[in-house]
């Protein structure tokens, strides 16, 4: 038995930046879609787990806190 899923991006990391604020990883990743996804970017802003994701600059999702 194994997982069944989709892929919904391929890509390379281009940035990934974090820091300990008052214990909790805070920080971002940008990547760069390759294959059928070139052109496009993938941002996602982290606080322990990813929070918010923004595909070619516009909003994707967001967290419920």
């Amino acid at each position: 038995m194994g997982f069944h899923g989709w892929r919904i991006f391929e890509d390379v990391v281009e940035r990934y930046v974090w820091r300990d604020e008052g214990g909790f990883l805070v920080g971002e990743a940008m990547v760069r879609g390759v294959g059928k996804w070139g052109g496009h970017s993938l941002k996602t802003w982290i606080k322990n787990e990813h929070i918010m994701a923004w595909l070619d600059g516009n909003l994707l999702s967001c967290h419920q806190i």
